[in-house]
């Protein structure tokens, strides 16, 4: 009997061993086959609403073409509404920040047609809020070519304030001098 427990006990103990040494051997799973399912419904899920479902860009190619012809492109004139005229202020003449430099500026509005009267009426409102700006500037940002965009679109905000917000469509500026 004592070998047959002996047997038993060593039979136990190969078995432990093996059971020890079987996961060490074989690589475990991980996620099984919930995991294998999930994962790649989550991931056409999220190409689906990546394609259908985020708002597209108006201005974009159609699907498949890659370069677009030269009728297709729009030119700036294209876009511009067809009812509006250029209106041209006359010189303004401003001592900069530090009254050792003067700036010489001409500048013209576009506007529809039918306010050119009201323009006219308000150019003195409109020399005032350029001007009111223009001596608030410093002369090295005037200098700077990377300005002409940001002066542009605050003398443009200027007359919108002073006309109104739906009748200046764009400020031009066509002269430039600093002495």
């Amino acid at each position: 009997m004592a070998e047959k427990k002996n047997e038993q006990e060593t039979a136990e103990n190969v078995e432990a061993a093996d059971a020890d040494s079987a996961p060490e051997s074989q690589p475990k799973k991980k996620g099984g086959i919930l995991g294998a399912i999930i994962t790649p419904l989550i991931l056409a899920a999220a190409s689906f609403g990546t394609v259908y479902l985020l708002p597209t860009n108006e201005g974009a190619l159609p699907a498949g073409s890659h370069t677009a012809a030269a009728s297709d492109i729009a030119t700036p004139h294209d876009m511009m509404p067809t009812n509006l005229e250029i209106v041209e202020m006359n010189e303004f003449v401003v001592s900069i920040r530090d009254d050792r430099n003067v700036l010489r500026m001409r500048v013209a509005l576009e506007v529809p047609k039918d306010i050119l009267s009201e323009v006219e009426a308000n150019d003195l409102r409109l020399r005032d809020a350029f001007m009111g700006y223009l001596r608030a500037v410093e002369v090295s940002e005037l200098q700077d070519p990377a300005f002409l965009p940001q002066l542009r679109a605050q003398l443009l905000r200027r007359s919108k304030l002073v006309l109104g917000p739906d009748k200046v469509a764009g400020v031009l500026i066509t002269d430039f001098l600093i002495r």
